[in-house]
């Protein structure tokens, strides 16, 4: 599969939104089957209930980074965004439920001329409810790349935090501000201040050349239902009217993954603010952007099914010859409390051989339930940004997926309730280092499918 635009880098933005269907020249939800096209571009998005200013996204954008929000639904459904113009993806990007309020952040093409007209469309199934888009960046060519992954790693837990000043819990209406860059690189922070938040014992890896992170931020046991925002530090700045990086209902633990702006200059990167309820808040860091020619460039693809264990299939013998079949064996791959799942993501289509019977080949995308061939994912990538849903869940729990060659790791990249279909997006770093088995995915709690889709991917420019 060819990518749609590659060597891009990105440009972060401080969030500023895009649609509201709420506030938009209509006001009124999106129905089931109602497929509205947006701008994202231009210098007014106010019909769509944006900003009257627009975003500053300029015209030869290749990409942007938004999230989507589904507010209010009357029901459960999902909902697909995908480039204007191009034909509808299979991947979801967003699934939600009546009365729980969810976002999901990741990466889309636009590669329509920037003349005013549409940029993305979006097709909402099975229920009818409100959306909100907000950009977070965008992607430009002719530049070298920006992006350095990083091993997942903790940041803040404030669970466990050291420095009674981060409190218990997150209040309503309550800030914190938090560190994200190696300690190391300010000399007035503590080599602890890591630990102090509940993170890691270890540095990160954000040089404090780093004007992006990409992270995900986890609500846990809420008591009510509420949002957390995130936006850079600046004690010139006023608080933001958007930027909702993950929203929760009560007793029900989410995440979302996303890149935010940060500012040097400062003893803290990054401000949270939980509006709603009193809840835990968790945040992972899974790598980093610092400008021009400091790290990889993205190339992004039309959505692509990698893996759907709900299809996975395995070699077996039609009869006592032992001629192989090739069959579908769904209910045996539900991923139970403690199972892990050995993914591929890049590189060719490898083939291997069924055991035992004979000189048969299988295809191991294939065998993941994914395309055949693969998503085009080259073998030589840094990392994938990749749309993670688990489905038809069991009972609560979470989902940690990381590199293959990394011990398992604090960090979480899905959280879950039972019967609740959840979608995160989010850039995973790939070892490289010439085995096909890129990622583990590990299940913690109620079984259920697992599904990936890739987005796009990160490698070195040229």
């Amino acid at each position: 599969m060819a990518s749609l635009a590659g060597d891009a880098t990105f440009v972060p933005i401080t969030p500023c939104r895009a649609v509201d269907t709420r506030q938009s020249l209509f006001g009124s939800p999106i129905a089931a089957g109602e497929d509205p096209a947006f701008s994202v571009r231009g210098d007014s998005l106010g019909l769509q209930g944006g900003a009257l200013d627009g975003c500053g996204i300029p015209d030869d954008a290749v990409a942007v980074e938004g999230t989507a929000t589904a507010i209010d639904a009357d029901g459960n459904g999902w909902l697909r965004v995908w480039d204007f113009g191009s034909p509808e993806p299979t991947a979801t990007f967003l699934n939600y439920a009546g009365g729980r309020n969810i976002s999901n952040t990741g990466t889309f093409p636009i590669l329509t001329p920037g003349d005013g007209g549409p940029d993305l469309q979006a097709k909402n199934y099975g229920a009818t409810a409100h959306f909100t888009f907000d950009v977070n960046g965008y992607f430009v060519t002719g530049q070298e790349g920006s992006f350095t992954p990083v091993e997942p790693c903790r940041i803040l837990d404030t669970r466990s935090t050291a420095d009674p000043s981060f409190g218990d819990r997150f209040s309503p209406d309550e800030e914190l501000l938090i560190r994200v860059r190696d300690p190391i690189a300010e000399p007035s922070v503590a080599p602890l201040e890591l630990v102090n938040q509940g993170g890691s014992d270890f540095a990160c890896g954000i040089p404090e050349a780093a004007t992006s992170v990409e992270l995900a931020v986890t609500a846990v046991d809420p008591d009510g239902s509420g949002f957390v925002r995130m936006w850079p530090f600046d004690p010139t700045e006023n608080y933001p009217n958007s930027g909702t990086m993950v929203n929760y209902t009560s007793g029900s633990p989410l995440t979302n993954t996303g890149t935010v702006q940060i500012d040097p200059g400062f003893a803290f990167e990054l401000v949270i603010r939980n509006l709603g309820g009193t809840t835990d808040v968790v945040v992972d860091v899974f790598g980093y952007h610092a400008g021009p020619g400091s790290g990889d460039s993205y190339s992004s693809l039309n959505p692509c099914r990698v893996v759907d264990t709900r299809n996975a299939r395995v070699w077996a013998s039609a009869d006592d010859s032992f001629d192989p079949v090739f069959e579908p064996t769904p209910l045996s791959d539900r991923l139970a409390d403690g199972d892990s799942y050995q993914v591929q993501i890049s590189g060719d289509d490898s083939l291997i051989p069924p055991p035992g019977l004979g000189s048969g080949e299988l295809s191991v995308f294939e065998s993941q339930g994914g395309a055949l061939g693969g998503c085009g994912v080259p073998g030589d990538a840094s990392a994938v940004e990749v749309s993670i849903t688990w489905t038809q869940p069991a009972g609560r729990g979470f989902l940690r997926v990381f590199p293959a060659n990394f011990v398992n790791p604090k960090s979480t990249f899905i959280n879950y309730a039972g019967g609740r279909s959840v979608t995160n997006t989010g850039t995973i770093q790939l070892p490289n280092g010439g085995d096909p088995l890129d990622w583990i995915a590990s299940n913690f709690g109620g079984e259920g499918f697992l599904i990936m889709d890739v987005q796009g991917y990160f490698r070195a420019s040229g």
